[in-house]
């Protein structure tokens, strides 16, 4: 069988240089047996070094500002795997426009996979937990989600070309993703190592001098490693899972936990090296900016089962 080619978007990333280094780990010098990879990056330094990592890769210099070059690429591939950006939709809709080009022209409707994230599920809780469940069996609930909700008018563009046969999508979903990527593009240099969720605490914590807090901070978080998101995401591109469209949302995660002894963590770190006023959370007042409050505490996550759950 021919190789498939793919189009990456997102290798330098935080889950996008992990799941480069796990399909580099998969097949080393065999890559270009199953998949011609082309990178695609909006520095093409940086491209350059890791086509230079990884055997039989192409990189290319394309952002995702350009539509009209998404849209010429995008036509040129069985496989496009997005991990740049869920809330880009002007260049989401370049993308899907070159893939139909390419379902016309070939009659086969190319695959995307797409990264989103469990952000379109917030929930105010003030500081408790939630004890909504959702699962990512639940299409129905999930594609009735209002479009107004973070990630959701990408990922229903994506759902609608699925409807529509020029495409066939798989929306991935990770939750609140942690901890420090391994393999080659990480030890290199060359991909982001920090998770926004964390970086999301910090930031917040550094503008206000001092960790925040709603109310108790008994939220859960559901919480996933990036190796196992990429782990998940490369399993999904080497077997295309049967559910696909509305049916093909897949949620990453590795159970849930409470977000205080991260709070608490953070605030203790940072403490010690200078940076807050207090190694205590302390609580957010009503007029401090919604940013704070959001970006502190996360506390608008409720918790998500994979399907193995």
């Amino acid at each position: 069988m021919a190789p498939k080619s793919v189009l990456l978007f997102g290798a330098t990333g935080y889950i996008g240089g992990a799941f480069l280094s796990n399909l580099h780990a998969r097949f080393g010098s065999k890559l270009d047996e199953s998949f011609r990879l082309t990178l695609a990056s909006r520095r093409a330094e940086k491209a350059r070094k890791i086509q230079a990592l990884i055997p039989g890769s192409t990189a290319i210099e394309l952002s995702l500002q350009d539509l009209v070059g998404l849209e010429e690429q995008s036509q040129k591939h069985d496989i496009i795997v997005q991990i740049a950006d869920c809330d880009d939709l002007e260049a989401t809709s370049a993308i899907l426009r070159g893939m139909k080009t390419r379902r016309d022209a070939t009659g086969e409707p190319p695959i995307l996979y797409h990264t989103s994230g469990a952000a379109f599920l917030l929930e105010d809780l003030a500081g408790y937990s939630s004890a909504t469940v959702t699962s990512d069996l639940d299409s129905h609930k999930i594609n009735a989600i209002p479009l107004d909700k973070p990630h959701r008018n990408v990922d229903d563009a994506i759902v609608k070309a699925d409807d529509a046969g020029h495409i066939r999508s798989y929306i991935l979903v990770p939750t609140v993703v942690f901890g420090k990527p391994s393999g080659l593009i990480q030890q290199q240099g060359l991909a982001n190592l920090t998770s926004m969720g964390i970086g999301a605490i910090i930031s917040a914590a550094l503008g206000r001098r001092a960790v925040g807090r709603v109310g108790p901070a008994e939220t859960l978080w559901s919480l996933v490693h990036v190796d196992d998101v990429a782990s998940l995401l490369l399993a999904m591109v080497e077997n295309p899972p049967l559910s696909h469209g509305r049916d093909g949302f897949y949620v990453a995660e590795n159970g849930n936990r409470p977000i205080h002894p991260a709070l608490h963590a953070a605030a203790t770190v940072l403490y010690s090296m200078d940076l807050l006023d207090t190694d205590k959370p302390t609580l957010h007042a009503a007029e401090e900016p919604q940013h704070h409050i959001v970006c502190s505490t996360l506390d608008l996550m409720n918790k998500l089962q994979d399907y193995t759950n």
